[in-house]
């Protein structure tokens, strides 16, 4: 997991650079996980004398010694593991019950008045693109991209800077093409 949050860090840029010690000091509050065999990871403390980040869990742990910008870095590092982690998720299937047979793609309602739904259906993996555009084919948005598993998903537009009109949903996948008429009415 240490590695991965490195390479987290050095996709995004972010200026945490962190340091791998593993396994950790006994000095450290995580060592009650590391000693079960819990994974832990520590952002912020000092290891064997050294520390790096002179203001915590020191005499002078005050609001006005909080090194914010490090805080708000490592929360970055959080959220976009946990995006990177997220997108590898595996979706099962109950027994009895079968994977989509064709794509669709639909919005609900509609018309609809400055938000609607849409709805698609990949019956196989594939890497898509669902693109949202106006009547005479200049795309505004894209919605959607990347790669997706089989199955049913949902993608919610906001229109309201829009004006009333024809627009068109356009979900391409590895092999096809489709698009989906929609009315916005104001």
């Amino acid at each position: 997991m240490s590695n991965f949050l490195f390479a987290i860090d050095s996709i995004y840029n972010l200026p945490v650079q962190p340091v791998i010690y593993n396994p950790g000091t006994t000095a450290s509050d995580h060592n009650s996980f590391w000693q079960k065999n819990y994974s832990a990871i520590c952002f912020s403390e000092a290891y064997y004398g050294g520390d790096f980040n002179p203001y915590y869990h020191s005499a002078q742990d005050r609001i006005d010694k909080f090194n914010l910008a490090y805080f708000h870095n490592v929360a970055k590092l959080g959220i976009g593991s946990i995006a990177a982690l997220a997108e590898n998720i595996v979706v099962s299937v109950p027994d009895g019950e079968n994977l989509p047979s064709s794509i669709s793609i639909n919005n609900f309602p509609n018309p609809f008045n400055s938000s609607t739904v849409i709805r698609f259906i990949i019956p196989e993996e594939s890497n898509i693109s669902l693109d949202f555009y106006n009547s005479i084919g200049e795309k505004i948005k894209n919605l959607s991209d990347g790669f997706k598993r089989a199955g049913e998903y949902e993608v919610y537009l906001n229109a309201s800077s829009l004006t009333s009109g024809v627009y068109f949903i356009v979900l391409q996948t590895s092999e096809h093409y489709f698009s989906h008429k929609i009315l916005l009415l104001k």
